[in-house]
């Protein structure tokens, strides 16, 4: 998986774009907006990829192909919540470490370079940014869920849905039925 890791605005919408193009947004998307995205950045400590903040914007809070929850910091549901899942997921990647002596790949936010949740899925898989260099150029790392096994993507958010989603590229960590049907997302 090594895809171009110079993104450029241009770029960005035309991932965005791509994926509009295949998943259809919702009529109504539940927890699209909140507090602003400065002060939720403000919060976590960092920017955030402008397609992800957009895709929160567009789609809210929901499941991609009854499969990927995208974290909303606008959510109240602490199980889709990024700021409630980023300290969770992390705590549970430091425990797989310390506790059980798992080498893990990647360094953890807030650490330069480190993994950043931004995603689940109904399996416990979790989607990470590997928060090196600016927003828009990070990777996507997905870590299985019982184990410190990674997968690295050289796309952002949007692209990577798109190429998975498409099949033009294969996260062996994901279900091999994954995905089936035309893409979907299911507010919640």
């Amino acid at each position: 998986s090594d895809w171009s890791s110079d993104v450029c605005s241009s770029d960005l919408e035309m991932s965005l774009k791509d994926l509009l193009g295949i998943m259809p947004t919702p009529s109504t998307p539940v927890n699209a907006v909140g507090e602003s995205w400065n002060r939720i950045e403000e919060r976590l400590g960092t920017g955030l990829p402008v397609d992800y903040k957009e895709f929160i914007g567009l789609y809210g809070s929901g499941r991609v192909s009854t499969f990927i929850w995208i974290l909303n910091p606008f959510s109240s549901n602490t199980y889709i919540n990024l700021f409630d899942q980023v300290a969770r997921q992390l705590d549970a990647l430091r425990t797989l470490s310390h506790d059980f002596g798992e080498k893990l790949p990647y360094e953890l936010f807030p650490t330069l370079g480190g993994l950043l949740p931004f995603g689940l899925t109904d399996n416990g898989d979790v989607l990470h940014w590997l928060t090196s260099g600016t927003p828009n150029n990070w990777a996507v790392v997905v870590n299985d869920s019982r184990s410190a096994e990674c997968q690295r993507f050289n796309a952002d958010l949007t692209t990577f849905l798109f190429r998975i989603l498409t099949r033009v590229e294969c996260c062996t960590i994901f279900s091999s039925a994954f995905p089936q049907g035309s893409p979907s997302f299911e507010s919640r």
